[in-house]
């Protein structure tokens, strides 16, 4: 399911065994509008079909993705009302020999630019930039034949926002080769990294700011040397953040990166995490502007890094199960928020007085800024893998992996006292009757008042 940001188009695919579709265009209200892809038969098990959908539900991609029927594609563009523009890759018969053929595809946010990307068993490429009208502006990377000895190579496609930035490489087994920056013409900008140098990259990611005007490469060498680097997307390096050997993995971020609420361009903060080292938030012009943390208890690599939309507090995932509160002062909040299954899913309120985080544990954890208290949240029977708040922060949303909604509303949720007050009425018979004079004080003051009626032939029963 795809959802445009307005909420007003969504576009469904259907997965079935030795089946595909139908992918159809609903409008919010449930009409629906078209079916883009009548329901098919597939030759062998189908994959679930690839959907990509601009931000303003107006640009929207499909891709077939037949896993061993001896075929690729079709890859076609749609406008919002569900009419075919253009089929960018017709389907295609698997040459002869070809154990596997892939088609990628990547649409930026604003549905102006398209990349598709071909790999084989033999060849990777071609690679290819179209606008959103379904015009081929250029091919990026030729078909290539793949070097011996080299057991697969793909090419990985990062998009900014604004369509505006592309970044490939090239990727074998064990390392990254060639990652280029190019404009939304397909002129190249610069060679992010160059083949070998500084040394082979192990692993390597591209974070782009919300306003596309930066990137954050994140690389991992060979050597074990670390580097994030921050470049503007017309390709001039601003800063080198971090430049360090380190056995574990180095962790960097816009504060946009990990959010569902969109974020000021001038609120955009950069974060890094180093495992056994400083955590750091930067400014965007790479500027240093808190050190929050300054020794990062984690052994491998920090986990997820969540900065509230106010900017004054970080959560640091600091294994797959506990993370972490901290102001950007330093001061830890909260030092443990812990799941017994690995963490799924978390973020702060808009209003950022809450964070919750869901679990595989079927459990969700929600903290009060005011109280600094957790509560746990129960209801799911399955991993809570999804969560969102509402925009005013007075309900939570939150979806399991076997789909189950449930909608937690947030008001008074976190005053204790109101709690201690339905605690003590759930208890109330057993406290008006205990003989433990200390129990029965316990809730003096917060259980309802009784008819004077009851209250004397309690007293008459009493004597």
């Amino acid at each position: 399911i795809q959802l445009s940001q307005d909420g007003k188009t969504i576009v469904t695919g259907l997965r079935h065994t030795n089946a595909y579709g139908p992918v159809q265009l609903w409008h919010r209200d449930g009409k629906l509008i078209r079916t883009l892809i009548e329901k098919g038969v597939a030759i062998e098990e189908q994959n679930t079909p690839s959907i990509q959908l601009s931000d303003d539900g107006n640009t929207i991609v499909t891709n077939l993705r037949f896993r061993d029927s001896g075929f690729y594609g079709p890859v076609q563009l749609w406008n919002g009302d569900g009419k075919l523009i253009k089929t960018l890759i017709e389907k295609t018969k698997k040459p002869e020999g070809q154990t596997f053929t892939n088609v990628n595809v990547f649409l930026s946010r604003n549905g102006r630019t398209i990349v598709t990307s071909l790999q084989d068993s033999e060849f990777y490429g071609p690679v290819q930039l179209w606008n959103g009208n379904g015009k081929l502006i250029k091919t990026l990377i030729e078909k290539t034949k793949k070097p011996e000895g080299q057991d697969w190579i793909f090419v990985p496609v990062w998009l900014s926002r604004d369509g505006q930035a592309i970044v490939t490489a090239l990727r074998a087994r064990s390392t990254y080769e060639s990652i280029k920056l190019w404009d939304a013409q397909g002129a190249l900008r610069t060679t992010l990294v160059e083949s070998g140098k500084p040394s082979s990259i192990k692993s390597f990611a591209v974070k782009f700011s919300q306003d596309s005007q930066t990137l954050l490469t994140v690389a991992k060498a060979t050597d074990n040397r670390n580097f994030v680097q921050l470049w503007r997307s017309q390709g001039t390096l601003l800063k080198n953040l971090v430049n360090e050997k380190n056995e574990g993995v180095v962790n960097a971020m816009f504060s946009s990166n990990n959010t569902l609420t969109s974020i000021n361009s001038q609120a955009e903060t950069i974060i890094t995490a180093i495992p056994d080292g400083a955590v750091q938030l930067w400014n965007t012009d790479g500027s240093l502007w808190h050190t929050v943390i300054e020794k990062l208890d984690v052994d491998k690599q920090a986990g997820r890094l969540i900065l509230s939309p106010d900017r004054q507090i970080l959560a640091v995932g600091v294994s797959n199960k506990k993370l972490q509160l901290w102001d950007v002062n330093g001061k830890v909040l909260k030092k443990t928020i812990a799941h017994e299954g690995f963490t799924a899913g978390s973020l702060f309120s808009p209003n950022s007085q809450m964070f919750a985080s869901g679990s595989f544990d079927n459990t969700i954890k929600l903290w009060d800024r005011s109280t600094n208290s957790v509560l746990p949240l129960t209801g799911h029977t399955s991993g809570a893998t999804s969560l969102n708040f509402a925009p005013d922060s007075k309900h939570l949303a939150s979806v399991s992996e076997q789909g189950r909604l449930i909608l937690f509303p947030l008001d008074g949720l976190m005053d204790l006292q109101t709690w201690f007050k339905r605690g003590c009425q759930y208890l109330s018979d057993y406290l008006r009757t205990s003989t433990n004079k200390d129990d029965r004080l316990l809730c003096q003051g917060y259980l309802p008042a009784t008819p004077k009626a009851a209250n004397q032939k309690s007293r008459n029963l009493g004597n």
